[in-house]
Parts: C-alpha cells; sequence; structure tokens
C-alpha cells in the first residue's frame, strides 16, 4: 500500500526520466519564451503574459528558467496560456 507522497514521487521521477528522454509528448516542439511562472502554491505555470496571472504580485510568483524546469518540480502547464 502506497501513500500518497510516495506516488506523487514515482509519477514525477517518470516525468523526469520522459523530459531527459524527448519522448511522448516531451518530444513535440515548443516556441520558449524568456522564463516562466507560477503562483506560489499553485500546481500550473504560464507563460510571462498569461492573464491569468494579470492580477498577482510579483512577490506571489515563482519564475522558472524552461519549461521543462517548472515540469520537473510539478507543475502543469497553464490551460490557456498553453505555455
Amino acid at each position: 500500500n502506497i501513500d500518497d507522497q510516495t506516488r506523487v514521487e514515482q509519477l514525477l521521477a517518470a516525468q523526469r526520466e520522459a523530459i531527459a528522454a524527448k519522448s511522448g509528448i516531451w518530444s513535440i516542439r515548443h516556441s520558449p519564451e524568456e522564463y516562466y511562472l507560477a503562483k506560489k502554491g499553485s500546481f500550473r505555470f504560464h507563460r510571462p503574459i498569461c492573464h491569468s496571472l494579470q492580477k498577482t504580485d510579483y512577490n506571489e510568483l515563482v519564475r522558472f528558467s524552461t519549461r521543462e524546469e517548472a515540469s520537473q518540480l510539478g507543475y502543469s502547464p497553464c490551460r490557456n496560456c498553453h505555455p
């Protein structure tokens, strides 16, 4: 019987392997941004111009250099800006 935290760690490990191997959805090319952002405490990362971040204080944001970095930390792409 595996607890939730262990499952999350296993899923993130599998995702990191896929990112490193550029397999599956990680083989799709994207136009990269200079950086990506996420609201602290959220599970989504965004393009810097995403309207979902318009009223967010800068101190409430986490910055990532690449979309892969955000994904490796367990963040999912925004459904609005599709980073």
